[in-house]
């Protein structure tokens, strides 16, 4: 099903801040310190990166609300572009599921693996968003 305009242009808006502030925490958290007196510190940024992740998924979450009764639900029923449309919804989902845990998990290892999971499928999310684009455009 066709997104209307203005709701196709926040989507992309949105997932860009999203992508944007997720891939920037992981670069600040992963590759930069900064020197403090007591030795390497986070860089100032990493945590402004990460409360506008934050915000913005709020955001997305809502926006993925309208999509999924606008868009999703009935492309998946009547199966329109079905496998690249599950390509992209798989992982949106599992972040979404994810993100939870990130802020509720106590037990360190567990901790860890779902960071480290809801990083890498949210830096590689943009190959089936693009994906599913591109089968979008051809169509």
């Amino acid at each position: 099903m066709k997104i209307a305009n203005p709701t196709r242009v926040l989507f992309y808006i949105s997932f860009g801040f999203l992508f944007l502030s997720g891939a920037t925490f992981f670069f600040l958290d992963h590759f930069v310190r900064v020197a403090d007196e007591w030795g390497e510190a986070q860089h100032p940024a990493q945590i402004w990166s990460l409360r506008c992740h934050g915000i913005v998924a709020l955001w997305f979450l809502f926006l993925m609300g309208i999509l999924w009764v606008k868009h999703i639900w009935p492309s998946l029923r009547i199966g329109r572009r079905k496998a690249s449309g599950l390509f992209l919804l798989l992982p949106l989902l599992f972040n979404m599921l994810t993100a939870p845990a990130l802020l509720y998990l106590t037990d360190e290892d567990m901790k860890h693996w779902t960071e480290t999971l809801h990083s890498y499928v949210g830096l590689f999310i943009i190959i089936p968003f693009a994906t599913h684009i591109v089968f979008r455009k051809r169509n």
